[in-house]
């Protein structure tokens, strides 16, 4: 079943389940720009009553499911722990695991297994610990078009746009979780970090202590680090690294000054130092970098 959509009936009346046959997951694997985020396994429950499953062993997979309506219920580490509408339950792989409709107002699910060493770094991204997580998603129109999307892209049989269709769909949903407004900064807070950004970029000869540029923020400096990661993705000394290297390319390219001028006009006082971190960012030393092609 190379190019069949392969089927698997449960006897729910309405409900779609599709699992990429063999091929078509070689074909995933093999392409480096979709082997990093690979859906194994999709579908929609409808409200079923009594729906319920339980994997001791767990699966080789992550699942992520999302509770379309209705409630419902996981159970971990022999607790059990109830599911609302507009939630998302993220499994790790073979973690014992059991999940089921609530008795009196039962789910309906969208639901996906992926693997993949990039959807693994995004989730370092999305959760901060091991174990199974329950996100509230405030973006669930947008998360039902995703869903709606590549099930009918995966009626259509496994041809080459579908496979690459699913790689950005799990990119997309994971990013969707990401950026929830109920876990971002403020609008007022993100000011602070911009504004701090901006100083980095505009005083680049200058550069500050953290301490100083979170006070300078109003924030302590474990908030500002916080924050302005969350933002950028970046520690705030990384980013301001980074910014200078930056800076440092542009005089490289378009000055004739020598590297330990360069360095001087970044606030580096130690030209070794510069070329050091330099090559640290850029993989070359300034010296490579300017003889390159």
């Amino acid at each position: 079943m190379d190019d069949l959509t392969d089927f698997k009936a449960e006897g729910f009346e309405g409900q779609r389940l599709y699992r990429l046959p063999a091929k078509a997951l070689d074909r995933i694997r093999q392409r480096p720009f979709t082997q990093d985020f690979i859906i194994t396994d999709l579908g929609y429950f409808p409200t079923v009553e009594r729906h319920s499953v339980s994997r001791p062993e767990g699966v080789g997979q992550w699942i992520l499911i999302f509770v379309n309506e209705g409630k419902g219920w996981y159970k971990a580490g022999g607790q059990r722990y109830p599911l609302q509408s507009n939630e998302v339950l993220l499994i790790p792989p073979d973690l014992s695991h059991a999940y089921g409709a609530d008795s009196a107002e039962p789910w309906s699910i969208f639901w996906f297994h992926f693997e993949g060493r990039g959807a693994e770094q995004l989730l370092d991204w999305l959760i901060q610990k091991a174990g199974i997580h329950t996100l509230p998603c405030r973006s669930p129109d947008s998360l039902r078009r995703q869903f709606h999307a590549i099930l009918s892209a995966v009626e259509r049989g496994y041809h080459e746009h579908t496979l690459l269709e699913l790689s950005r769909v799990l990119i997309h949903v994971l990013t969707l979780l990401h950026r929830n407004p109920a876990q971002e900064p403020s609008k007022r807070q993100v000011e602070r970090i911009e504004s701090a950004m901006d100083w980095m970029r505009r005083e680049i000869d200058q550069p500050q202590s953290l301490r100083h540029y979170a006070a300078n923020s109003g924030l302590s400096v474990s908030q500002f680090s916080h924050l302005f990661k969350q933002h950028t993705g970046l520690s705030p000394m990384n980013y301001q690294t980074e910014v200078r290297m930056q800076r440092a390319c542009e005089y490289i390219d378009t000055s004739e000054s020598s590297i330990k001028e360069i360095a001087g006009q970044l606030g580096y006082d130690d030209p070794l130092y510069f070329s050091r971190a330099f090559k640290r960012c850029t993989g070359l030393s300034p010296s490579q970098y300017r003889k390159r092609v």
